[in-house]
């Protein structure tokens, strides 16, 4: 009896097994198939959502082989409002129905597919704030959770692939979001470090990661006690991008310690335009406060020439500025692509550099910020050899520079700078806006030529030398203010000394000025020199004409006994043999300046030649011809001759009254015009002996009944002077009315100006 109760106690047991299994089976097909009913989802997901955070499903439903799925999942931290902290297109959690029942505090898994983790959605950081703008997302391929009820806060990531901005990332580690109470200052710090990596970690926007990019990370995330955070970051790639920087190798190994993330980072074969980097390594530390950039060493080169770059970074969170210290050895022409990346104008100065020997040498500071308002300032000394700027080139440059530079400014100090060229040296200090389009001379003495200085300064400088030569030593000082572009006052003065100094087609011994521009007015006054052999005094000025684009100019000068040939072969620029004499001159004129503007000249003047032979020259081969025939031994009597003529400038030409040239025996006298076009219009008279004289007058008086048959008409041009009497059969006389003449007294000269 026993016996049989005992069998049919098993078979029921046995029947119940089946049935319950059968049961449990039919519930594990429905709810594979159907879902879990809402009261069953609802008590599961409040054991679920007993911690920090909140969890929501779409759908839930129970699979044999991997344990409870959840469809479009969403994790919300609690009290944090915004999206969800984690979202997903399903989770899996691998637990026992019977713990979950029971309130077994056993610990069960959590795989998450395709999803989202938002770390900017954890406590406190989704204060408005510009680095969340555009948030940084973690897209996740695949993480397994470990969530264990008995640790409450502590999620715990077994594994985890991922990308951060494309950049493929695994890891594992630990999350903890509960704990102690977290004190205000804790917050707000962890706050604020939280925000800043974040906006750091916008800057991979600008990143493009080669197909060997890969990063991995083991870490502990203590959001409410920072100082057990322990982070280990490894990350190494090829063959990327970061903006127009093709990146060949990169590798990056750091530690975050509590809130200092410390690490070192290294690239190889880097390019930017033309320019490469062949090797950069630096130790990183980014703290709550700072982000610093130490040890750094970089190996630069760009068209077969390399240099160095070695200094420090340090970046400031709460104010946005930052600080570095650099020491370079490379030309600065490899940091034009970088300059323009940044379309910054300093590109222009940079370009207009040129060091043909060694790279130069240089130690700087600089600060600023990037953003809201872009703002650096950049001082230090740079030194080099076998350089230039603007295509002038110097033997050394060594020069205490400080710059500004925003979206506002362009500015450039130096003070002082020391430049040597082969002729002469330069000392300055000057502050040139380039924005503006000013140079602001406080000083500068030197000797090196002008024009080179002038070529560096700028183009308005350059553009009043052009028509001076400097072909020996030079000195001069100056200051003031030069504007080369279209706007800005130019206050600019210079005085200085200079020999073999050339203006047009004359070359000075010696010369001594002063220069003043004054908007676009140019003074030069105390000029005076020596001059093939004698000397000249003088000035100029030239004036903007109003109511039109050209200039209008002043001269005024003097020159004394200078060599008459000297002159002659200038003008003609060529050597001529023929011009003896000392040639003295006063000249006053103005008029307009430019081509074709020859025609607005107006003034006057006197010139003087003594001890010259006048009639050996081409232009009075033609009278000389007739009174050889004239004349029997007419040579002999005008070997020796003076010439002397006052005239006035109009019209286009030159009037001269009474001009003379005059001999032992025989004068010359004339009136007439001189175009410039060389066209010559003359009435030339000859006489016998000099009229001021005694001896003069009576002969006059015995040759007036022929004097008619000594007079001449010159025509033609200066290389191609024509005489003729002036009566000749079939000529028409005539008809000029007689002129008073007034003979000119041999002491009625232009005196010989003033040594300098």
């Amino acid at each position: 009896m026993k016996r049989r109760a005992l069998r049919g106690l098993a078979r029921f047991v046995l029947w119940t097994v089946v049935l319950v299994g059968a049961l449990l089976l039919v519930l594990a097909v429905l709810l594979s198939v159907l879902g879990f009913p809402q009261p069953l989802k609802t008590r599961l997901l409040s054991r679920l959502n007993a911690g920090s955070f909140a969890l929501i499903v779409d759908d839930a439903r129970l699979s044999v082989f991997e344990g409870l799925v959840g469809k479009r999942c969403r994790i919300f931290r609690k009290e944090v409002l915004g999206p969800p902290f984690i979202e997903s297109d399903e989770v899996v959690l691998a637990c026992s129905l019977l713990d979950l029942v029971r309130r077994n505090p056993r610990p069960f898994s959590i795989t998450v597919r395709n999803g989202k983790l938002r770390p900017y959605m954890v406590e406190s950081l989704q204060a408005a704030d510009e680095a969340f703008s555009r948030p940084v997302d973690l897209d996740i391929e695949r993480a397994t959770l470990g969530w264990d009820m008995a640790e409450r806060g502590v999620l715990r990531i077994n594994e985890m692939r991922a990308r951060l901005r494309g950049l493929p990332l695994s890891g594992r580690g630990a999350l903890v979001f509960a704990g102690r109470a977290m004190g205000p200052r804790r917050r707000e710090l962890g706050a604020r470090f939280a925000r800043n990596v974040l906006r750091w970690a916008r800057y991979l926007d600008r990143t493009r990661w080669g197909p060997e990019a890969e990063a991995e990370v083991t870490f502990l995330l203590d959001f409410v006690d920072q100082d057990r955070t322990d982070v280990h970051i490894r990350a190494q790639g090829r063959n990327g991008t970061y903006m127009e920087l093709q990146v060949g190798t990169w590798r990056f190994d750091g530690d975050m310690k509590g809130l200092t993330l410390t690490g070192r980072a290294s690239l190889e074969g880097c390019t930017l335009d033309r320019t490469r980097i062949p090797r950069l390594a630096c130790l990183v530390r980014h703290d709550e406060h700072t982000t610093r950039i130490e040890e750094a060493e970089c190996l630069v080169a760009r068209e077969g020439r390399s240099g160095t770059l070695s200094g420090s970074f340090s970046y400031e969170h709460a104010s946005q500025t930052f600080q570095a210290e650099a020491k370079t050895r490379c030309f600065p022409d490899v940091f034009l692509p970088f300059c323009r990346a940044e379309r910054t104008p300093v590109a222009e100065f940079i370009a207009d550099l040129l060091f043909a020997g060694a790279p130069p040498e240089a130690d700087m500071h600089v600060s600023g910020r990037w953003e809201p308002d872009r703002y650096y300032a950049v001082n230090g000394y740079v030194k080099g050899s076998a350089c230039g700027y603007r295509g002038v080139t110097n033997s050394s440059v060594n020069a205490t520079f400080a710059a500004e530079l925003s979206d506002e400014t362009l500015r450039v100090q130096l003070d002082p700078i020391v430049a040597v060229r082969p002729e002469g040296k330069l000392e300055a200090s000057f502050t040139q806006d380039f924005k503006a389009q000013t140079v602001d001379l406080a000083s500068m003495v030197s000797t090196m030529n002008p024009k080179a200085v002038a070529r560096m300064v700028g183009p308005y400088v350059e553009e009043r030398l052009a028509s001076f030569a400097f072909h020996g030593p030079v000195a001069f000082q100056a200051k003031g203010a030069v504007a080369y572009g279209a706007e800005g006052t130019t206050d600019f003065q210079l005085q200085g000394k200079a020999q073999d100094m050339g203006l047009l087609w004359f070359v000075a011994d010696a010369c001594s000025a002063r220069l003043h521009l004054r908007g676009n007015t140019a003074e030069i006054s105390d000029i005076q020199g020596s001059l093939y052999g004698g000397r000249f005094k003088g000035s100029a000025l030239f004036t903007p004409d109003s109511g039109s684009t050209n200039f209008r100019y002043r001269i005024r000068g003097e020159m004394g006994e200078v060599d008459f040939m000297s002159v002659v072969s200038a003008l003609k620029e060529e050597e001529v043999d023929l011009y003896e004499g000392l040639l003295s001159a006063t000249l006053a004129v103005e008029g307009l300046w430019g081509e074709g503007q020859g025609p607005s000249a107006g003034g006057e003047g006197r010139v003087r030649i003594k001890d010259g032979r006048l009639f050996e020259i081409p232009l009075f081969g033609g009278l000389t011809g007739f009174l050889t025939k004239a004349i029997p031994g007419f040579r002999l009597l005008v070997e020796q001759t003076d010439a002397s003529a006052k005239f006035t400038i109009r019209d286009g030409k030159l009037h001269a009254s009474n001009a003379r040239v005059e001999g032992a025996v025989l004068n010359v006298a004339g009136d007439g015009t001189y175009a410039f076009d060389e066209r010559l219009d003359f009435d030339i008279r000859i006489q016998l002996l000099k009229e001021y004289t005694l001896v003069g007058k009576v002969m006059k008086w015995v040759t007036l009944p022929v004097s008619k048959l000594l007079e001449f008409d010159l025509g033609g041009t200066l290389k191609a002077p024509h005489w003729s009497p002036a009566i000749m059969p079939g000529k028409p006389k005539p008809e000029k009315p007689d002129k008073p003449e007034k003979p000119e007294k041999p002491d009625d000269v232009p005196p010989a100006p003033a040594d300098p």
